[in-house]
């Protein structure tokens, strides 16, 4: 059984959508049993997005999901994170398939609303940083 990490991210915490957000996730993947409503700090939030931290938007990426809370949860399944991350969609929104969550939820590629762990490493690293 393989896990990974999603975060409901703070723009659907500023427009009151984490609650919707949560039940379109459970209607999908079942009930979600791990799952914890935070705040990232800033170094938390740098050491989450270490692998951009070279990349011109990375002090983007930390001002933005340290700006509200977000909850954060496990999913566990066969093939989850690739099952996960087609749910979501693409990270820009306007380039998400009908259907997808961030292309109901999503405002920007900026606020996208939700975060999915891009392969196993990252998965155990996230879940790691964040659960332990």
């Amino acid at each position: 059984m393989k896990k990974t990490l999603g975060i409901l991210k703070p723009d659907l915490y500023k427009r009151n959508l984490q609650k919707n957000a949560l039940k379109d996730l459970e209607n999908i993947f079942g009930p979600i049993s791990q799952y914890k409503h935070m705040t990232f700090s800033k170094e938390l939030a740098e050491n989450f997005y270490q692998e951009h931290k070279e990349k011109p938007f990375f002090s983007k990426l930390v001002n933005i999901i340290t700006s509200a809370p977000v909850v954060v949860f496990i999913l566990e399944g066969d093939d989850i994170i690739t099952k996960y991350r087609e749910n979501i969609g693409a990270t820009n929104p306007k380039e998400a398939k009908e259907g997808t969550l961030r292309k109901k939820y999503g405002i920007s590629i900026d606020e996208n609303s939700f975060h999915g762990s891009a392969n196993e490493t990252d998965a155990i690293r996230e879940i790691n940083l964040i659960f332990n």
